[in-house]
């Protein structure tokens, strides 16, 4: 996939913008952050690292598993949560005739993402039942990343529905279960061990928000009643170490490992061997926690970030056998 242009730096007199230990985000009011997690330049590189470890390595190179039928001349995919435009981009390369839309909190938008075929809209409240587009109009509306920036989930899958075609239109949801597992007990289970101190905040912050970052384990169920069809229930592991040629692993199931071990550590670690440059140690994982944990837990950037040095251990050490859940949910509208 080609890689798209970087956003470029955002300017603090754009409206609601806030500056914040290093960090931009979206704020609302004078002082609350409607979104908790940076909208800047290193969130978007961030989240196109992501885009490779789901799409590419875990989903294998697929960029939905909903069956797409148009209901007019051409496909219309709405994207709600954007993010960087990384999946939009690559689905007009897929799909050059489709009319690709996006919603976002982020204000942001670069210039690639406001040009047809691709048109977004940032600033725009997805959580709202007005998304301003004719109802039914939408073959595929797609959500990824979602955990943490959302207060209604039935209600957020009802309005989904309002604008999907009747009976052909598809929903699909591909969310991240941050929770941290292991089988084997590699993983230290101790409350104040780095991992589960991470976790244990980030439900705990999150929580007070009102926007859970825990998966919605009900999330079928809603769908079921909202007025949908679940066509697609699929989890998949996202481990952090590599299978040894030894196991008795075949290679069937090597390769995917060995893809989605590599991208784990491009998404959420960095190569060891590398000190004298600028650290991206576990980006992904201080990126999530820096705004909750000092607006909800009155943490301090340094301890956040001493944290996030700390989980530089089960990360990157191949005995620690750590995995997340990518979980990916398509569902049809009945009617």
């Amino acid at each position: 996939m080609a890689r798209i242009p970087r956003m470029s730096i955002a300017s603090l007199a754009t409206p609601n913008i806030v500056l914040e230990n290093g960090r931009q985000y979206v704020r609302q009011g004078m002082h609350d952050l409607r979104y908790p997690f940076p909208v800047d330049p290193r969130m978007n590189e961030w989240l196109d690292t992501m885009h490779h470890l789901i799409y590419v390595a875990a989903m294998q190179k697929c960029l939905h598993r909903a069956t797409l039928r148009p209901n007019g001349s051409r496909l219309k995919v709405l994207d709600v949560g954007y993010g960087s435009g990384f999946w939009l981009v690559a689905m007009l390369e897929q799909y050059p005739s489709a009319e690709l839309r996006g919603i976002d909190l982020n204000h942001l938008v670069p210039e690639y993402l406001v040009q047809d075929p691709i048109r977004c809209n940032g600033g725009f409240d997805f959580e709202s039942s007005d998304w301003e587009y004719p109802l039914g109009y939408f073959d595929l509306v797609h959500m990824k990343q979602l955990c943490g920036s959302v207060s209604d989930w039935y209600a957020l899958c009802s309005t989904a529905r309002k604008y999907l075609a009747p009976g052909t239109g598809r929903l699909e949801i591909v969310e991240m279960d941050w929770r941290p597992r292991c089988d084997d007990h590699s993983l230290s289970q101790e409350p104040n061990s780095p991992m589960q101190l991470w976790w244990t905040c980030m439900r705990t912050a999150s929580a007070r928000t009102g926007r859970s970052i825990v998966y919605p384990e009900d999330l079928r169920q809603m769908l079921e009643h909202a007025g949908f069809e679940i066509e697609v229930d699929e989890t998949i592991r996202l481990e952090s170490w590599e299978h040894p040629d030894d196991t008795g692993v075949q290679l069937s199931q090597r390769e995917p490992n060995r893809s989605i071990s590599r991208w784990f550590h491009v998404s959420l670690g960095k190569s060891p061997g590398h000190e004298g440059s600028e650290s991206k140690l576990l980006e992904g994982y201080s990126g999530l926690a820096m705004a909750l944990f000092t607006h909800q837990l009155g943490w301090s950037r340094d301890q956040v970030e001493r944290l996030q040095e700390a989980m530089y251990f089960p990360v990157w050490n191949h005995n620690v056998h750590m995995y997340h859940r990518v979980r990916i949910v398509t569902a049809r509208r009945i009617r």
